[in-house]
This record gives structure tokens, C-alpha cells and sequence, in this order.
């Protein structure tokens, strides 16, 4: 151990159990070291690469089934302007078969490596973080300086050796200046640190990497300064059940070799749904409640209907509130927690169709001239109801429960009625006859009298106006007894009869009232 003098990146493997690889920061001339879990030396491997800051490894699938590779990220800043540098190396090789029983001789190896240089897309970048997508097969760079951290994928599978990629952004990362990182064999958890701070994030099956950075990590405990100064690296066990430390130990320190530290990860409970909603079949109008029921710990809901998130629905309990037509079909909730995510199976929700009924039929009316007209069904069974109007069973441009014809004309008279449809089926009304009638209108207007007391006086007036037209003269505002015709005689007057006539001429839809004409009687 004592060639590991500064320590930057870690991967424990699967390949070879009870192996855990290491690597020399910059500086070296680009060893691999393979020691036992006590901190043994088995192995030393050459690169026979010129690199510059190597900074993190990873393990994981390659071009070849049934192979583990190492990846070796030279991705570091060291020895560049300002420490960045806009493009970077990965180097990737197979895995060498390590024995534990070389702890008294170990042994040197050299790697068939291939070469990648990866470029940034954006800029210049200083990094520490290389981590493998056992899901994409996407190699990760994390940066730490120039603009926060940012993350950048590139996949080297169908690559040459030698060949030049252009990264891609990812996204940007919930966790500042990380100095390695590592995902677990299955995808399912990534894990970020610096010197005394670590954090894993949950991902969830069918997820992409950005989406599991953007849900709440999980604090995880790392030793930190003083007794693992510059803890840089950081990878899962292959199982899961926990991950591994280890220190850059940089000359200088008093330290005889890098610490390594082992972490059992804190079972995290599978989030699991104990009671799946039920379906329901309702009446319109009603109100229907959807629930679930689930175990697991820092549980979120996101409720959907027809496989679409239903917005601010995020309780165990979905309340649907005067439920319709359009309510109806397929409602089911995701379950988000510590331990992954999952889907509740579909509860249905039918609504009753009942075809519509009508309670009033459109009525008969008699309209005047240049009025306006409304005609109304009332129907009861399953909203929404489209309605199609008719005059003489031609259709109108009207679409709802009510018919309204403004200033109507004898044009408009004729026979209305409405068929009433849903997705159950369709009524139609009766006919309502529509007439349209000229109010009366006075043209005759009585005169004023002057008579002798026991003499005649005849009082003339005429309206026009659709009939039958009736009449009723008024004597001081009062009506007169059987004085219906359009005109009035009066016959031996007397002086008690003074006063103003008028009459009112009425039909259907109107009544004229004359002018006031004064009979005197001296």
C-alpha cells in the first residue's frame, strides 16, 4: 500500500469478490491497484496511457458480454489553465482476474486500454466525479467549478478506441463540488460526496437519471476530516447492502496509507401498496372518493385519470366533487417514496347514462310584432344534452334548452320543436305553433261633445290590429257596462254624464288605449 500515496478513486468488484481498485491522483504514472478488503496489495496494472489528472473510476458493462470494465476518468484540471480544460479522457479496459492468495507476492499486469476523449459542449469545466449508468450504459462526468455543478453523459458503446465524442448536458446537480460518485449495479441508487458530506438518491424503475436528481436525496454518513482528510471517492458495494470510502491521503499527512471505510446502507423500507382504490359506478352529480393505502416512508402521491397527472391531486385520497360524463374512465395514483415508486392498479369510475326525458314541451304562442320570443324544453337524464331546433323541420342555429327570436315577424311563425339527444339516445318534442300578430293600433280617435240635456250623442273609434279585436269604453277610467263596440251611444244625456270617455281596443297580444274625449252636458 505504500505506492498509494493519494488515493482519488474506488470500485469495488463484482468480477472478483473481496477486490476492491483503487488509483493514484495525478502525479503517477497511471497505476491501478487491486487490495483485499483488509487493505492487502494483490495487484498493480498498468495503463500504458499518458494521462494527466485522473481523478475517479468506475465499473461496469462494456462492448463485451459477460465482461466487467474498468473506466479510469483523467477528468481533473490539474496542469491547466485556471484547472479547466474543455475536453477530457476516459479510459476504459476489461477487468483482470485478481487472486486473494497474492497478499505475500503481488503482482503487475498490464491493461489493453482503449482511449476516449470526450468534449464538453458548452465550456471548460474542472472535475472529480466519473460514474457508470448500468441502465444506458452512459458514462457521467460531474463538474465542480465554472458555473455550480452540471452533469454530462456520453455512451461509449460502438465507439473506436481513440475516437473524439461530444458530451451531452444532463442537468444540473442538487450537490455542491463533488469529488466522486458512484450508481449501484442495478441502477436503482446514486451517491454524490466531497470531504465531509454524502448524499444518495433514490431512482426509480423507468426513470432517467435527471429524474432521480430531482427528488429529495437521502443523507448518507461519511467519516470526513480530520481522520479521512480530502475524502474523495465513493462506490456501492455490488449488492447494494452498502458502500465504500476511501481518503486521498496526499503526501504530507501522517497518515501511512489512505483509510478505507466501509458503510452499511440503511435499509430503505420498498414502498408498497397495501389498498388499491375501487372502482365506483355513480349517478351524475354525485361525489366520489378514491383512496389508497400504503406503506413505505416520505410517501408522495400523484393521483391521474387516464394515465395524465391530475394537477394539485397529491393526497392519499382523491375527492371528485359533482361527478359527470367527462369524469368518467380510469383513475389510479403513484406512490413515491424512499423506496422507489409504484403504480396503484385502476380503479374505474362508470357514470350512468340515462337518455333524456323531457318534463316541458315547448309551448304554443301568440307574439306580437317585433317582440322577442323564447321557447324552453326542460329534460332530466345524463348531462351534457345537445339540442337541435326546428322551424317547419328546418333546422336553426340554436344549440340549448332555450329558443330565443328576437323582433319577430310574420317570417317567423311556424311550427317549432327541439330533438333533446345524450350518448344514451334522443327524444324529440311536440310541435309549439308559433303566430305573430299586429297589435292593435288606434286610428279613429273619439271627439269632444257638447250636448243639451235629454238629446244623443254618438262617440266613434277605430282601431286596426290583427282580430278579433275587442273593445271596452272607460267613463272617468271606469268601464262602462256592455259598451264593447266601436262606438258608444249615448242617448237622453243628462248632466251626470259629463265627464272624459276613452276606449281600449285589445287582441291577443296587445291594447290600445284612445285619447280622452270630454262629453259636456251644461
Amino acid at each position: 500500500m505504500s505506492q498509494l500515496n493519494e488515493a482519488s478513486g474506488i470500485a469495488v468488484s463484482a468480477y472478483n469478490p473481496g477486490v476492491i481498485w483503487t488509483h493514484n491522483d495525478d502525479g503517477d504514472d497511471q497505476r491501478i491497484f487491486a487490495f483485499n478488503t483488509n487493505g492487502v496489495l494483490l495487484a498493480v496494472g498498468y495503463t500504458g496511457v499518458i494521462l494527466s489528472d485522473v481523478e475517479d473510476m468506475a465499473l461496469g458493462r462494456g462492448p463485451m458480454e459477460g465482461l466487467t470494465y474498468l473506466y479510469l476518468g483523467d477528468i481533473g484540471g490539474a496542469g491547466q489553465p485556471n484547472e479547466l480544460r474543455n475536453a477530457v479522457k476516459v479510459l476504459r479496459m476489461p477487468e483482470q482476474t485478481i487472486s486473494l492468495a497474492w497478499t505475500n507476492n503481488p503482482q503487475a499486469f498490464g491493461f489493453g486500454a482503449e482511449t476516449f476523449t470526450l468534449q464538453y459542449p458548452d465550456g471548460s469545466f474542472d472535475a472529480e466525479t466519473l460514474m457508470l449508468d448500468p441502465i444506458s450504459g452512459d458514462v457521467l462526468i460531474a463538474t465542480k467549478q465554472n458555473g455550480g455543478t452540471r452533469l454530462y453523459r456520453a455512451n461509449l458503446n460502438g465507439a473506436l478506441n481513440g475516437s473524439t465524442l461530444e458530451m451531452q448536458f444532463v442537468t444540473t446537480l442538487p450537490f455542491a463540488s463533488p469529488s466522486g460518485g458512484s450508481i449501484s449495479a442495478d441502477g436503482s441508487r446514486i451517491a454524490l460526496r466531497r470531504e465531509n458530506a454524502a448524499q444518495v438518491w433514490t431512482r426509480c424503475p423507468g426513470e432517467s437519471i435527471a429524474q432521480a436528481f430531482g427528488r429529495p436525496p437521502q443523507t448518507i454518513p461519511v467519516v470526513g476530516a480530520p481522520t479521512e482528510p480530502n475524502g474523495e471517492a465513493i462506490a456501492f458495494l455490488p449488492d447494494g447492502t452498502g458502500y465504500v470510502t476511501i481518503s486521498d491521503a496526499s503526501p504530507g499527512t501522517s497518515l501511512p496509507f489512505p483509510p478505507i471505510h466501509f458503510f452499511p446502507l440503511a435499509c430503505i423500507q420498498t414502498t408498497l401498496i397495501t389498498q388499491h382504490p375501487q372502482s365506483a359506478d355513480v349517478e351524475p352529480g354525485a361525489h366520489v372518493q378514491f383512496t389508497v393505502e400504503a406503506t413505505g416512508t416520505n410517501l408522495t402521491y400523484q393521483w391521474r385519470f387516464q394515465d395524465t397527472a391530475i394537477p394539485g391531486a397529491t393526497t392519499a385520497t382523491l375527492i371528485l366533487a359533482n361527478v359527470q360524463l367527462t369524469n368518467a374512465g380510469s383513475y389510479n395514483v403513484m406512490v413515491s417514496g424512499d423506496g422507489g415508486f409504484v403504480f396503484s392498479s385502476p380503479a374505474m369510475l362508470s357514470v350512468r347514462v340515462h337518455p333524456p326525458l323531457i318534463l316541458t314541451q315547448p309551448q304554443s304562442t301568440l307574439a306580437a310584432t317585433g317582440s322577442t320570443v323564447q321557447l324552453s324544453v326542460a329534460v332530466q337524464g345524463s348531462a351534457p344534452f345537445t339540442y337541435l331546433w326546428s322551424r317547419n323541420n328546418r333546422a336553426l342555429p340554436a344549440t340549448g334548452a332555450t329558443l330565443s327570436l328576437p323582433n319577430v315577424q310574420k317570417a317567423n311563425a311556424g311550427k317549432y320543436r327541439v330533438v333533446v339527444s345524450n350518448s344514451a339516445g334522443k327524444v324529440t318534442s311536440a310541435f309549439a305553433q308559433l303566430k305573430v300578430l299586429n297589435p292593435p293600433v288606434m286610428v279613429i280617435q273619439p271627439q269632444p261633445r257638447t250636448a243639451t240635456a235629454g238629446s244623443k250623442i254618438t262617440l266613434r273609434a277605430k282601431a286596426q290590429g290583427s282580430p278579433p279585436l275587442r273593445y271596452q269604453w272607460l267613463f272617468n277610467g271606469a268601464p262602462l257596462t256592455g259598451a264593447t263596440k266601436p262606438q258608444l251611444i249615448l242617448k237622453g244625456v243628462q248632466p251626470i254624464q259629463s265627464g272624459h270617455y276613452s276606449v281600449m281596443a285589445s287582441n291577443a297580444v296587445g291594447v290600445a288605449t284612445s285619447a280622452s274625449a270630454e262629453v259636456i252636458v251644461p
